[in-house]
């Protein structure tokens, strides 16, 4: 009992509180996506969390130890603790209430109900302490004797959580190892035009066609929409990228991955109970190899590379944003620095959460952070030049991060930029990437008989993801007509040789994706009309 109420074990107990979600989510991570789409050293995840923990155990000892023989400073230090594992016992009871199969990218912002409940907790606390009897010693001496053995408890969890946490990362250390590719030395065994999955993570269909913001060219979105089938009611396979991409690549809606090392991807069917394994073979890229195509992938975000080797000739993956679990852990930074930005980071979302007046500098959607996403576009959008240019490659997927937020593009000036551009700039970036995957392809002679379905994967999320973060822009504001949310993806399909334009009003599942692509690559579907009628089955 004495090493239960030991002022280091408090302190172990209060900082596992403190980072609940963090270490909890952290823990479990392999199943909730954590490392999933982590491209760098696992070593780096581990140690910049440990110091983390370690960090704010050492300073809330110090602060306990320095307050212990000063009872009316140990009161004031309490009650500011109380305040502070209070509120993110609130955040973790929301978590597991509405986010029951929630990946930690969904949790960055709690309902405004967790905040109302908190200041109205607190509000109950000052006025309770006006009164005499709750002011008197014994009652506050009770209080604290048992919070101090409940955090006794709460630290042993701590323990095992980080026993766990290193246990983890042992299991994932060959993560990210060189993956040999398995049909790397296929040639393509049959004649056949090619094929390309171009897929823009959150174009709108709205903000593309249908509701473009006033002012705003994009010319090679116009010169598509003139020789290809445009979808007008598309319906997403989801709103997160790490579950729809899943589902499109096998042809089954999932809302949840779960993922270990040590075995295989699983994923959540919606609407079903219980779990399915991921199978390589009964993908898309196993239908292409299986109908004699060479394929090739350069993707953000997903691990392709690891999720399908053996189906492909040709691969690259990169997600060169922060991993974060309400911080920020960058892959070109070393453990001092990162730690430091989590810190920093946590600080400020709990302040943006509940509505202090800050500036964010360091947080999560910080220059910082919009920087490497733009250092993701400037990685993939070569390597996808060198797939689009290699002719033995004839059935090729490219998923590229724009006009994913945050803006990295300003088109006045025509220049990248990382100063607090829109989503709108970077519709226009992906208007001019548009054009010059045209351009690769005219100049080899290509584009026409190239087949090309292009999609977001979800539509641009305004109220239920964007309006809530700093990046939010005044424009972004006027160009959501003030955060209203339009489902539709875009979802064009230019077939080979076609020359004229055609609409699909039908809604259409874009989880059929797979399906479609198997009549494309077995030549099923060549005509607008065929198109429309097997989206009308």
């Amino acid at each position: 009992m004495n090493l239960l109420r030991h002022p280091l074990t408090t302190s172990f107990g209060i900082t596992t509180i403190i980072l609940m979600t963090f270490v909890d989510l952290t823990t479990s991570s392999l199943r909730r996506g954590l490392f999933y789409h982590w491209d760098g050293p696992v070593y780096l995840v581990i140690g910049s969390i440990c110091l983390v923990i370690l960090t704010v155990w050492i300073l809330i000892s110090l602060l306990l130890i320095a307050v212990r023989n000063h009872p009316k400073a140990q009161r004031l230090v309490w009650i500011l603790l109380g305040i502070v594992i209070l509120r993110e016992l609130l955040e973790a009871a929301y978590i597991a209430s509405s986010h029951p199969h929630a990946t930690t990218v969904h949790l960055r912002y709690p309902s405004e109900a967790v905040n109302i409940a908190f200041w109205l907790f607190i509000l109950l606390i000052c006025l309770s302490l006006t009164v005499p009897s709750i002011r008197e010693y014994p009652v506050w001496r009770q209080t604290k004797n048992l919070a101090i053995i409940v955090l006794g408890f709460v630290a042993i969890s701590g323990c095992l959580m980080v026993v766990q946490l290193l246990e983890v990362g042992w299991t994932a250390r060959n993560l990210n190892a060189p993956h040999v590719m398995g049909t790397s030395s296929l040639v393509s065994t049959s004649h056949h035009k090619r094929v390309l999955w171009l897929l823009l993570d959150e174009l709108s269909y709205n903000q593309v066609y249908a509701h473009r913001f006033p002012g705003l060219q994009l010319p090679e979105f116009d010169r598509l929409a003139a020789q290809s089938t445009v979808f007008t009611n598309a319906i997403p396979a989801g709103m997160y990228t790490q579950e729809v991409l899943p589902s499109l690549i096998v042809g089954r809606q999932f809302d949840d991955v779960n993922y270990h090392t040590a075995g295989p991807l699983a994923l959540h069917p919606v609407g079903m109970p219980g779990w399915v394994t991921f199978n390589p073979r009964d993908t898309v890229f196993q239908d292409a190899v299986d109908q004699g195509y060479r394929t090739g992938v350069v993707g953000w975000y997903n691990p392709y590379c690891r999720l399908v080797p053996d189906q492909l000739a040709s691969c690259y993956w990169n997600n060169a944003g922060p991993l974060s679990v309400e911080g920020v852990i960058h892959d070109d930074e070393g453990l001092l620095a990162n730690t430091r930005d989590f810190l920093l980071n946590f600080l400020e979302l709990r302040a943006l959460q509940l509505h202090l007046p800050i500036t964010p500098k360091q947080g999560r959607f910080g220059s910082r952070n919009v920087r490497t996403h733009l250092d993701s576009y400037q990685i993939l959008a070569p390597q996808a030049d060198k797939v689009l240019l290699d002719p033995s490659l004839d059935f090729v997927f490219l998923h590229i991060p724009v006009p994913h937020p945050p803006g990295i593009y300003n088109r006045h000036t025509n220049k990248f930029s990382i100063d607090g551009t829109s989503y709108i700039d970077n519709l226009a970036l992906t208007d001019i990437y548009l054009g010059h995957i045209r351009q690769e392809l005219q100049a080899n002679g290509t584009w026409d008989d190239t087949t090309i379905v292009i999609m977001g994967d979800h539509s641009w999320r305004t109220n239920i993801e964007w309006n809530m973060t700093p990046i939010w822009t005044p424009e972004d504001q006027l160009a959501s007509d003030g955060g209203k949310f339009d489902p539709r993806p875009g979802y064009i399909v230019k077939l080979a040789g076609q020359t004229t334009p055609a609409r699909i009003d039908a809604p259409y599942q874009a989880v059929r994706t797979r399906a479609l692509m198997d009549n494309l690559i077995q030549n099923k579907i060549t005509t607008p009309e065929q198109l429309a009628a097997w989206v009308g089955k």
